[in-house]
């Protein structure tokens, strides 16, 4: 076997060191919990086991990356555990052999200096495609290594094309047809990129021999395109309604005065902006970002150059024999130039966003350029190492790119956190978020009565059915609150379900209230003057709605603990007396939750917090803080060391909690089922306070 080539294996080396000094150190810089956790983790968590019996179709939305990611994510998670750094592993699967697919087509095309160059800039990237190449989404980022595959592919059956064998190789063919639809598969946007590539095929073979080559390159395309035909029989036609929603523009037809403005922001706001760099060692960002969209507007330049002749000769190839013995590498500019300007129109006539998103995941706002960014970092290399060898002043242009290049790239490393001081954080996360089930349960588009969402949630184990179950809660007020501007009703929420899941689904419902509306402010005085007129009126889990206005929709990232523990207090201050007990006790649930991640960093502001609750709130927040240590993870446990935040006077309030939250998740089982390992951590005197407080229960019932 013949060994790698050294400039390979430097810039594996390079890729992986940098990633994985990323995930260790400074794991909430690639953190896209919104979407990352749903739907790729709670569909990979169904591998583990029990698996759920809900139709993976339920999950589709307009690609199926998403759905294929996550069943190699559950494999990784039924090895390595349910974490969210398990969940980021997958990434490492795609990328590493998207650097691979870099050096092997720059390698076969356009020799040696390019192919090292080329691996080198994509192990040390802009820093939106070094955080996506850890961002696990089902599409953008896991685009990158598909579309690659079917651009190597492509050129690879070009190149079987010979003197002697005018017709290629049919078993190529048919791995481009195959490569193209699979990528098609993963991500719709690869629409674009293609479409280059076929109409470079109809200008290197010409019509008829093109006609030809459709029988083997569309058997191919359509066994590939197999998993997104099969999602969009079983589930609508998802992927053509979320294309014609993105770009249908208004019934009179499009503003072209509208299109022309995206376009300008495309180039003149976006592009600039799309690396996304930090600042390093008293540099700004925004140099860097400089000097890589210099380098990337020089090398598209000359490429530009090279390639307006062999495009002109593919038009006449359309219409003739297509063209004979062509030189790939000068054919393959045409495509990645064609990119950029095809896309930025595309943007105009769309209604696609960008730039939305803040430090530090601004990168997901930029999602769109990374194809773009890619094929900047070919052209870089493709430029740099044809004029290497030139010497003299092309010498000096291609010394330039590259140091230009790399040197960009080096603003990334300024995102690790070298002193160690939050390390290995995603281990921590739980890597799917299994209240999102309730989503495509309650989405109009599955059809479902609810006899049958209850159905299917019945079928979780039940940690995870009580997490669904706080979901349900959720949606169920949701759109119909938006969508009319009706006042959610508690009742109604809860009746169409169990009794006994009641409390779980208003604390869904209260936390549905905790969030900010369009035109709203967060925890307006109309959600609590709501949450009051319940409780006053007796309406039933009144509290547990209140219960659950504490509590935040999102994953909670380690960085924004603080602020978020904070803003609970805040609200504690400001709700009328009669909410404080029930809003404490939400609180400590929320509290006792995030003390199973057993993060270090976070054990100081929960108990700095806990240390100045009022006297009057201290019971139900203890009480609360029991409940949150029994459901903090799938199985019922105190953690480590939780005794050294709990007052003596509240140890008994906290056990109650604790036995409350076991019975309403598991119901009453016997006490060998409850206590046996269920108490891992937890003091011996404790354990003996549960056995007398389970005994008392079973005694009152």
């Amino acid at each position: 076997m013949k060994t790698p080539h050294p400039g390979l294996l430097l810039a594996l080396g390079l890729f992986l060191l940098l990633r994985g000094l990323l995930l260790y150190t400074a794991f909430d810089e690639v953190a896209l919990a919104a979407y990352e956790l749903h739907p790729m983790g709670t569909l990979a968590r169904n591998v583990v086991g029990p698996p759920s019996i809900v139709p993976v179709h339920f999950y589709y939305d307009n690609a199926a990356g998403a759905q294929l990611v996550s069943f190699a994510a559950g494999c990784l998670f039924r090895v390595f555990g349910t974490s969210y750094l398990t969940l980021k592993l997958i990434s490492f699967f795609e990328m590493v052999p998207a650097l691979v697919l870099v050096w092997l087509l720059l390698r076969r095309y356009f020799g040696l200096t390019s192919a090292v160059l080329g691996a080198l800039l994509f192990a040390l990237p802009p820093t939106t495609l070094a955080k996506y190449s850890l961002i696990v989404v089902g599409n953008h980022s896991e685009n990158i290594p598909f579309m690659l595959l079917a651009l190597v592919v492509f050129f690879r059956a070009h190149a079987s094309v010979t003197s002697e064998r005018p017709q290629g190789d049919r078993r190529w063919w048919f791995a481009a047809g195959l490569s193209a639809g699979f990528a098609l598969v993963i991500f719709l946007g690869v629409l674009i990129p293609l479409g280059l590539l076929f109409l470079t095929h109809l200008g290197l073979r010409g019509w008829r021999r093109t006609l030809g080559d459709l029988v083997p390159g569309a058997a191919g395309f359509v066994i590939g395109l197999g998993p997104l035909i099969l999602f969009t029989l079983s589930g609508g036609a998802r992927g053509a309604g979320f294309l014609g929603a993105k770009f249908s523009g208004s019934a009179s037809g499009p503003d072209l005065g509208q299109v022309l403005a995206r376009v300008r922001d495309f180039y003149t706001l976006y592009l600039p902006q799309a690396g996304t760099y930090p600042d390093w060692l008293g540099l700004p960002g925004g140099l860097a970002g400089k000097v890589f969209l210099l380098c990337s507007a020089v090398a598209y330049g000359w490429c530009l150059w090279l390639a307006v002749p062999v495009a002109l000769r593919l038009v006449r190839g359309v219409l003739g024999g297509g063209i004979a013995a062509p030189d790939l590498g000068r054919v393959m500019l045409v495509p990645l130039v064609l990119y950029l300007p095809l896309t930025s129109v595309a943007y105009g006539f769309s209604d696609l966003r960008m730039g939305e998103h803040t430090p530090p995941l601004e990168a997901a706002g930029y999602r769109y350029f990374l194809p773009h960014l890619v094929f900047s970092i070919l052209m870089i290399a493709i430029v740099a190492g044809r004029l290497w060898p030139a010497g003299g002043g092309r010498r000096v242009v291609a010394g330039l790119l590259a140091v230009g290049g790399l040197g960009s790239g080096l603003f990334t490393t300024s995102l690790l956190d070298l002193s160690f001081s939050r390390p290995n954080l995603g281990a921590h996360y739980e890597g799917f978020d299994a209240k999102q089930h309730a989503r495509p349960l309650l989405h109009s588009k599955n059809h479902l009565s609810n006899a049958e969402v209850r159905r299917y949630v019945e079928d979780f184990t039940p940690t995870l059915r009580a997490r669904v179950y706080l979901g349900v809660g959720y949606y169920m007020v949701l759109k119909p609150h938006l969508a009319h501007g009706t006042t959610p009703d508690l009742v109604a929420a809860t009746k169409p379900y169990p009794p006994e899941r009641w409390p779980d689904i208003a604390r869904g419902v209260g936390m549905e209230l905790r969030q900010p509306k369009a035109g709203a402010p967060r925890y307006s005085a109309l959600a609590v003057e709501l949450l009051l007129e319940w409780l006053t009126a007796g309406v039933r889990d009144a509290e547990h709605a209140i219960e659950g206005y504490a509590f935040r929709w999102t994953a909670l990232p380690e960085y924004q603990l603080a602020r978020h523990l904070d803003q609970n207090r805040r609200i504690l201050e400001a709700v009328p007396a009669a909410l404080r007990p029930h809003f404490a006790r939400g609180f400590g649930i929320d509290c006792g939750r995030l003390l199973r991640r057993e993060i270090a960093s976070e054990r100081a502001p929960i108990a700095a917090r806990i240390e100045a609750l009022e006297t009057d709130i201290r019971a139900p927040f203890f009480h609360g803080l029991g409940m949150g240590l029994a459901d903090g993870r799938e199985q019922p446990g105190f953690g480590v060391s939780i005794e050294e935040l709990v007052p003596a006077d509240q140890v008994e309030e906290l056990l109650r909690g604790f036995r409350q939250r076991l019975m309403e998740i598991w119901g009453p089982l016997s006490a060998d089922i409850e206590w046996g390992g269920v108490v891992r951590s937890a003091p011996s005197e404790w354990d003996s306070q549960l056995a007398r407080i389970a005994a008392e229960d079973k005694l009152v019932r």
